[in-house]
């Protein structure tokens, strides 16, 4: 079918997977701060978890696979990405902040202004992960294992992308153009300014969403969407 992304074989995963954590330990290298890779042991035990029960699931199977490839994904990807924020590149890019001074207030006040729209957008953006759950749940128990491999692997370079990116646009740069700190993102602005400035460990408990630029969230909502075209859902 023309709305079929290219075949990949299940070991896509693997090969991502792979090239994460080696993107990751060289980062943690590089930056020097202590990490202290034994406490990966714990958060670890679900996406193996998952993996060790996809051969069992039956029909499910595809799903419990993507499942646990994306949570081990999610393990090891704050760890690159607080590594990443340690470097000392400029918290802003003057062109970003120019743009956010120039288009940001006026579509911050227009949907502040319309309080229903406020209230979806703000939903939408606080269930970006049900949402992604709801996608692999849909493209397993529809068999469809091709697109619930083509979305997993574009998820995750996706986020690969904006790992780089970040390199060259911090995220205190979207937010340093007079608009209103949006919240929780006094945690990250906390964050960033800690791993600048000699920190003693590189991350404890659960990581902060450090990047803004580019936003996981835009990303999400492609891939989302991707996701369904061709199914008769778009």
């Amino acid at each position: 079918m023309g709305n079929e992304p290219p075949k990949l074989e299940r070991t896509a995963y693997a090969r991502i997977l792979a090239i994460t954590a080696m993107f990751m330990v060289a980062l943690v290298s590089m930056c020097g701060v202590p990490f202290d890779y034994s406490s990966l042991a714990r958060p670890a035990l679900i996406p193996l978890g998952c993996l060790f029960l996809a051969p069992f699931a039956g029909r499910m199977s595809e799903g419990l696979l993507a499942l646990g490839a994306m949570l081990a994904f999610a393990t090891i990807y704050p760890i690159a990405m607080y590594a990443d924020a340690t470097f000392g590149v400029p918290y802003a890019d003057p062109v970003l902040t120019k743009l956010d001074c120039g288009i940001g207030p006026a579509v911050y006040h227009l949907v502040k202004w319309w309080p229903p729209v406020d209230a979806v957008l703000t939903t939408i953006y606080n269930t970006v992960f049900v949402q992604t759950l709801a996608v692999v749940l849909f493209l397993a128990a529809t068999k469809r294992p091709n697109r619930l491999r083509a979305f997993v692997v574009r998820l995750m370079l996706g986020c690969l992308i904006t790992l780089v990116l970040f390199c060259f646009f911090p995220a205190e740069g979207t937010v340093t153009g007079g608009l209103p700190v949006p919240a929780g993102y006094d945690e990250i602005l906390s964050e960033l300014a800690r791993l600048r400035s000699s920190p003693t460990y590189l991350v404890r408990g659960v990581p902060a969403g450090l990047i803004t630029f580019p936003s996981f969230h835009t990303i999400w909502a492609v891939m989302l969407t991707a996701a369904f075209y061709g199914t008769g859902v778009f």
